[in-house]
């Protein structure tokens, strides 16, 4: 008698915009449930004597950024998910499209790809204490987002700071992402 054997999540994803926290649940949502699947599905092979390893998630990114606070809580769940995550980033990855784009087990982008880097950035209003206290929040959330970039590439500290000083946004392109390193590989 014939075995069927489960079949597995579709493993694409797509960010194609700003990202706010409602995107980045949607997409928290999808990981988790195809690393459920996945683990179900091992767990119904095992049971029958075969292995099972899963394709990777392929997470396509084209976008301008969005908030920091969501995007860094993605990176911490791709980072533990066992099924691994590939970035694709396309047309552009600014902001916390790069630093989404720098947490893929492999990082891949589209030859005409367009990276931004630049300090974090807040809109401060209100008295001069709770400026004072979204100052200082800002300041370390710039700190870990540029530890982050120089751990995941060959950017240094300096290499950053000095392009962070000397204006705003520092664009690349993907032969410089890959020199970089970025990513791992042009498509």
């Amino acid at each position: 008698m014939p075995i069927t054997l489960p079949t597995p999540e579709p493993r694409d994803i797509f960010l194609n915009s700003e990202f706010d926290r409602t995107d980045i649940q949607k997409i928290q949502e999808t990981l988790l449930k195809i690393e459920n699947s996945d683990a179900q599905i091992s767990n119904d092979y095992t049971k029958i004597g075969l292995r099972y390893s899963p394709k990777p998630i392929r997470l396509f990114i084209t976008s301008y950024g969005g908030s920091v606070y969501p995007c860094l809580g993605l990176c911490d769940v791709i980072e533990k998910l066992k099924t691994p995550v590939h970035t694709m980033a396309t047309g552009i990855a600014a902001s916390c499209g790069l630093l989404l784009s720098l947490h893929g087990s492999k990082r891949f982008a589209y030859k005409k790809t367009t990276f931004v880097a630049h300090s974090v950035s807040n809109w401060m209003c209100g008295d001069i204490q709770g400026i004072k206290d979204n100052l200082e929040e800002t300041e370390r959330l710039n700190e870990l987002i540029i530890k982050i970039i120089t751990s995941k590439t060959k950017i240094s500290r300096a290499t950053f700071l000095d392009y962070e000083r000397k204006r705003k946004d520092w664009y690349f392109d993907a032969k410089t992402a890959l020199k970089l390193g970025v990513i791992d590989k042009i498509l």
